[in-house]
């Protein structure tokens, strides 16, 4: 693999592992800590804890991103990212037809885990590289898109420009990021085949 493409695959999956690991640990660890408490208002409770993590997740990523980069096939890079796209292509598809009531992170963990696991399969190895590829420029595309449409209307100071933007999503704000999204993926293994077949 090239070094740009093992570069993106690298950052991605320290990206995900950390955005993920992050949010399910600060839950459990709350939950651990502060299950037998009543929070009152002006309860800072959790607070250190969060506080940690904010400050612990940049060297977690950048820590990551070179033990991915250096043990691509050992640590199975190309399976967490795959996993990873698609269980936050999943939870976004969901998101259409239920109104959220669970923390997305919680639903992508278990995909990395079996893009971990199962990488290594012919079928999934051969499209993994698009299909990781396609979504996480469809995520990025679809996102700025958004951004874009808000600032024309006037709308974009709310979300502050932020991964909270996600958040705050119209309706048909999300049916156009999930269209983009799917483009991203098409393109993707449309793009990835059409190289394989000229090597």
């Amino acid at each position: 693999m090239k070094f740009p493409m093992k570069l993106f695959f690298s950052i991605t999956a320290a990206f995900l592992v950390t955005w993920v690991g992050s949010v399910n640990s600060l839950y459990f660890l709350s939950w651990l800590l502060y299950r037998d408490s009543i929070a009152e208002p002006g309860n800072l409770e959790g607070l250190s804890l969060l506080i940690l993590f904010v400050f612990a997740s940049p060297i977690i990523f950048i820590t990551l991103s070179f033990l991915f980069y250096k043990n691509m096939e050992r640590l199975r890079t190309k399976g967490v990212v795959l996993g990873g796209v698609i269980g936050f292509y999943i939870t976004n598809l969901i998101d259409l037809i239920v109104v959220r009531m669970y923390v997305q992170e919680f639903v992508v963990l278990p995909f990395i885990i079996l893009g971990f696991l199962f990488i290594n399969r012919p079928p999934i190895r051969n499209f993994a590289t698009g299909i990781s590829a396609g979504l996480a420029v469809g995520f990025i595309a679809a996102y700025h898109i958004i951004v874009i449409v808000r600032w024309l209307d006037n709308t974009l100071v709310a979300s502050f420009y932020s991964l909270s933007l996600y958040g705050s999503l119209s309706y048909g704000e999300m049916l156009l990021n999930n269209f983009i999204i799917t483009v991203g993926l098409v393109a993707g293994i449309v793009i990835d085949r059409h190289l394989q077949k000229r090597k």
